[in-house]
């Protein structure tokens, strides 16, 4: 491509970067108003939620004050699905901010919410995340793992754009391990389901790693290739940090094939951007390489300008990467102006920030370890409120077990006692009946006896009739009103003793509501309680009918029975 022509392109493209970024402050503020203006809790949530991940590449501390604060709103009012999305906007901000520890922490609580609610989506975003973290931390095995959990997710859903970034992701992870050609394979792999997906920051994102590939491979022009198509469409979709990290790519690309010209060209467009970005990191990395292009152009002064600007930055926000790249870039600017004095000052300082970063990978090496401990006690603390849970679990499960054993035997014991109730019932009845027949029986037997005494003691009477001696008479006599006395005793006895066993309450009851019976009229109402007719009765007793007949009415008198209507004996089967 001829330089004018190259140039024309840097020009467009910066010029209407300008422009995109007043577009993003202007995007900014407008919602900072509407955010002030509105008034319900969701529409609050979402602003602050939104501001969140616009200031997350452009001010990160900003970022952090909406994404707490769309937290606190999510936790207070909300539900499960935005405490999740605050969550992972948490996660990415403290990753920003190399705030691993708390990072790590907001992307494990969003992966083990996301599982509670069922979202694979964002339980790939979440192990997304996580492997990024470990990433930083140098957790290689651990990286590799989650994100090839990131994959399965994504594939078990269909989620192509998903596939592409977890693809992405591992084909870099296999670039840091200088394995490139594993590298491409899953790098070309993720920018074929972005480009059928038409997914344009995809789409630059793999173009821009698979660049890097190259570069490292020292193979310049290819990189430079890949370098320029994700920069244009950086520009077409608006992304200005994409834009800025391509134009540093390329010119550092340049100053390697010492194409000096076109190398500075882009180092200043970039650092153009990442001062609208105020972007600290990335200004000072391109102040070192407008350093690195002044040593090699011979204009060392100029060059140490630049290199102070990056030091100071570096020292200022503890850039530890750059201060030691800027110090030992000062060191060698001072060499080659010769002043031995200053060179040896910065190659100090250049030992000071070498041990510095050792110091910040060993500190690395603490937090990955700091943070693998609170991983497993948070694993630990799970698992016994866990086995605290399951073993509530079993007590009220015991509880109700032997709850329903109780009532059981409860309702069995119950069971049996209403059974044995029922069968002693039964058995009263049985009893009471058979009594009842044996009463019957009974008192048909001592009508037939009283027959036979009645025969008995007429014959006597014949007897005595026919007998010539008046001693005989006088003895037959007497014989014959004994046996008739001595009868009656006894069969009343008799009867009156059976009679109680079958109506026991009976004559309390009638006594106590009519005291003024006499026994012959007591005896009386026992025989028609049993339904005896006044011959049976005449049969049983020797009156007759029509003493009966009499009886029976003084009875009705006495029992205050005025109704002729009313039956006697039914009336007495009530009592």
């Amino acid at each position: 491509m001829r330089p004018f022509l190259i140039r024309f392109i840097i020009l467009f493209v910066f010029s209407w970067g300008g422009f995109l970024i007043a577009q993003d402050s202007s995007k900014i503020d407008s919602i900072k108003q509407v955010l002030e203006a509105s008034k319900t809790i969701q529409d609050k949530f979402k602003l602050e939620l939104e501001l969140s991940k616009i200031l997350h590449g452009i001010n990160p501390e900003q970022a952090l004050y909406y994404g707490l604060n769309a937290m606190q709103i999510a936790e207070v009012s909300l539900g499960d699905k935005e405490r999740l999305n605050a969550m992972l906007s948490l996660a990415w901000i403290y990753y920003t901010k190399t705030d691993y520890s708390n990072a790590l922490n907001f992307s494990f609580k969003a992966k083990d919410l996301a599982e509670k609610i069922h979202m694979d989506h964002e339980i790939a975003f979440s192990l997304d995340a996580i492997g990024t973290i470990y990433n930083d931390l140098g957790d290689k095995d651990k990286c590799s793992d989650y994100f090839f959990q990131e994959l399965r997710i994504y594939e078990k859903i269909n989620d192509f754009s998903g596939m592409s970034q977890a693809l992405s992701r591992i084909g870099v992870l296999y670039l840091d391990m200088k394995n490139y050609t594993k590298a491409l394979e899953y790098l070309s792999r993720s920018l074929d389901i972005a480009r059928k997906q038409k997914d344009n920051i995809g789409i630059s994102s793999n173009l821009n790693s698979i660049a890097n590939v190259y570069a490292a491979q020292l193979d310049y022009q290819k990189a430079l290739k890949f370098y320029m198509e994700s920069l244009q469409i950086a520009v077409d979709i608006g992304d200005l940090r994409r834009q800025g990290t391509n134009s540093l790519s390329i010119g550092t690309v340049y100053l390697k094939i010492k194409n000096y010209p076109l190398a500075v060209e882009y180092f200043r467009k970039a650092l153009g951007i990442f001062h609208k970005l105020n972007n600290h990191l990335r200004i000072a990395r391109c102040q070192i390489q407008i350093g690195e292009y002044y040593l090699s152009t011979r204009d060392p002064l100029t060059g140490i300008t630049y290199a102070d600007s990056a030091l100071e930055a570096g020292q200022e926000h503890g850039f530890k990467d750059v201060a030691y790249n800027a110090s030992e870039l000062l060191h060698r600017l001072n060499l080659t102006r010769k002043d031995t004095l200053r060179a040896y000052h910065y190659a100090i300082l250049e030992s000071q920030w070498k041990d510095s970063l050792n110091n910040g990978e060993k500190q690395k090496t603490l937090t990955k370890l700091e943070v693998q401990y609170q991983f497993e006690k948070d694993l630990h603390t799970k698992a016994i409120k866990q086995q605290r849970r399951d073993f509530v679990v079993i007590i009220v499960i015991i509880t109700l077990l032997a709850l329903v054993i109780i009532l059981f035997l409860v309702w069995t014991r119950q069971k049996v006692k209403v059974k044995n109730a029922t069968l002693k019932k039964q058995s009263l009845e049985q009893e009471l009946e058979f009594k009842k027949k044996e009463l019957v029986l009974h008192v048909m037997n001592l009508i037939k006896k009283n027959q036979i005494l009645s025969d008995f003691s007429e014959r006597l009477v014949r007897i005595e009739s026919e007998s010539s001696s008046a001693e005989s008479r006088d003895t037959i006599k007497k014989i014959a009103r004994e046996l008739k006395k001595s009868d009656d005793d006894d069969v009343w006895k008799e009867l009156s003793l059976r009679f109680k066993e079958v109506h026991g309450d009976f004559y309390n009851t009638l006594m106590n509501k009519f005291p003024s019976l006499t026994p012959n009229e007591l005896r009386l109402c026992a025989f028609l309680r049993l339904n005896m007719s006044s011959k049976e009765i005449a049969g049983l007793t020797g009156q007759q009918i029509s003493s009966l007949e009499t009886a029976r009415h003084r009875l009705r008198q006495k029992l205050g029975i005025s109704n002729s209507e009313v039956n006697l004996v039914t009336f007495l089967a009530q009592i």
